[in-house]
This record gives C-alpha cells, structure tokens and sequence, in this order.
C-alpha cells in the first residue's frame, strides 16, 4: 500500500488530513525508532573503542621500550642540552653538547646541540660547522675575503659566468 502524501485524507477513517492526524504521531515513532539505532550504534562504538584504546596504549609501550637504557639516557641528555639553549644557559648547554659529543659520538645530537648554542650566541660560521659536521660534510667554509672579489679576479668561462668551484673531496 503507498504512504498516504500529507495533503491526503487520513487512511485512518477519521475525515482530516494525514498531516493534521496521524502524520505528528508517525514521524515521533520514526524519531523514536532512529534514537534507539543511534543509541545502539554509540553503545557498541563505546565497546569497540576501548579495546582499540588498549591496543593503542599497548602498541605506545611497546614502541617507548624498543630502545635500550642508552638511547633514553641520550634522549635526556639532549632534551636536557635543548631546554639549556632555550633557558639562555648557554655555557651549561655548550657544555653539556660537548659530554654529548663525547658519550655517544656515533649520534649527531651532540653536532646539533652545539649548534644550537652557537646560533643562540650570534656566531653563525661555528653553528654552519656543527650543522655540516651532523650531516657528515665537513666542507670549509670560504673566509669573508672570498666573498668581497672582484668579478674580474674570479675566472670566468667563455659564456662569462664564473667558474663553479666544486668542495674539496667531491670529485
């Protein structure tokens, strides 16, 4: 049987329309209906939730406790290094970039921390050397003279665009 449209007469028998009628009384039981399902779909949401909150702290405690005591102890160290730049203690951070450097020489965070302590002190050469130096290139630097030459002491190709002059080591 199709729904009766609103402007219809009442399939109930009593002479309104649907829409002054029966319609009020249909769509709350709908609205009803539709609450209860939603009320059902959070209820077994919430339960399938948890479980997959377990499942996220278990997969975080597993992936914090892969490394040894030795990279916690240099994750501190560095933090600790960090938080001294930032802090403006720059001679305790310098120093403790320097321990860095010497406990765990294979990793670059005590080459970046220095950094970071020559940056915060304005000396930008030292802080390029340390950043190169945590990359593995340890290019020098041209002195502050090579960067006031004259365009005719530089030689020049037969196009007249200076000659690209390649890093020591990178042939």
């Amino acid at each position: 049987m199709a729904k009766p449209g609103r402007n219809d007469l009442c399939p109930c028998g009593s002479g309104n329309k649907h829409k002054k009628c029966c319609l009020p009384k249909e769509e709350a039981a709908e609205r009803e209906q539709l609450a209860k399902a939603e009320a059902r779909r959070v209820e077994s949401a919430a339960t399938h939730r948890l479980p997959l909150r377990e499942v996220k702290a278990a997969i975080t405690a597993i992936l914090s406790g892969v490394g040894d005591a030795e990279e916690d102890e240099l994750t501190i160290a560095s933090n600790a290094a960090a938080d001294l730049v930032r802090a403006g203690k720059l001679d305790e951070a310098e120093q403790a970039a320097r321990d860095l450097q010497v406990r765990f020489p294979e990793v670059h965070d005590g080459y970046d921390r220095l950094g970071m302590v020559h940056e915060a002190r304005r000396e930008n050469r030292q802080a390029a050397d340390c950043y190169q130096a945590k990359r593995g290139r340890r290019y020098p630097l041209p002195g502050p003279d090579l960067h006031r030459l004259d365009r005719a002491s530089v030689p020049l190709r037969t196009n007249g665009r200076p000659l690209r002059q390649e890093p020591p080591g990178s042939s």
